[in-house]
């Protein structure tokens, strides 16, 4: 039977799952600055690049954007349904394929 004393040192610290969230919570702000605020800093070479106008490549954004959004519902109803090997073989066979 432990006693009091080393019952309270058990106690000390933090959970580890505390640490999880924590990680993920830095890793997901972090993607979200880079990915909405970071665009800005490729904007004028890629308008200088492409030679299109900047309401074009605005355009170009913003239907990626509403493409992701629209799409969301389904992928999270898809990952339920789809064994992860399945996941697999489609993101490696999708644009994201050499991000993998």
């Amino acid at each position: 039977m432990e006693t009091q004393e080393a019952s309270a040192q058990k106690k000390k610290g933090l959970y580890y799952g505390w640490y999880i969230v924590i990680a993920a919570f830095i890793g997901t702000s972090l993607h979200g600055w880079i990915y909405l605020y970071g665009f800005s800093a490729f904007f004028l070479p890629l308008v200088n690049e492409f030679r299109v106008s900047r309401a074009a490549l605005s355009g170009a954004f913003s239907l990626a954007r509403l493409e992701g959004g629209t799409l969301a519902p389904f992928r999270a109803g898809a990952l339920g349904d789809w064994p992860p090997r399945g996941w697999d073989g489609l993101l490696r066979n999708t644009a994201g394929g050499p991000l993998w």
